[in-house]
């Protein structure tokens, strides 16, 4: 491979890196400024799913709210840690 090509995958890469890097920054997030109506959201299209899926008689549908709400309680938690 030609010396060019390889510095310039090379500069591609750390220039993505850095503006990723970038990004990723920790910003303040006002929490008390957001409603709960996502949540509620969330919750009424699992529920739809798991009824479409089986209309709750098999264990499918209850594993795939049960799931949900793990990663609701993880996606909340990233915004404001209150567990661990």
């Amino acid at each position: 491979m030609d010396v060019r090509i390889k510095f310039g995958i090379l500069f591609f890469m750390v220039t993505s890196s850095f503006i990723l890097l970038q990004n990723c920054i920790s910003k303040s997030v006002e929490v008390d400024s957001y409603s709960s109506d996502i949540i509620t959201a969330w919750n009424e299209k699992i529920m739809k799913l798991a009824l479409a899926e089986d209309g709750l008689l098999t264990l499918k549908g209850v594993r795939a709210e049960a799931m949900m709400h793990v990663a609701m309680h993880d996606a909340l938690n990233a915004i404001k840690p209150l567990y661990s």
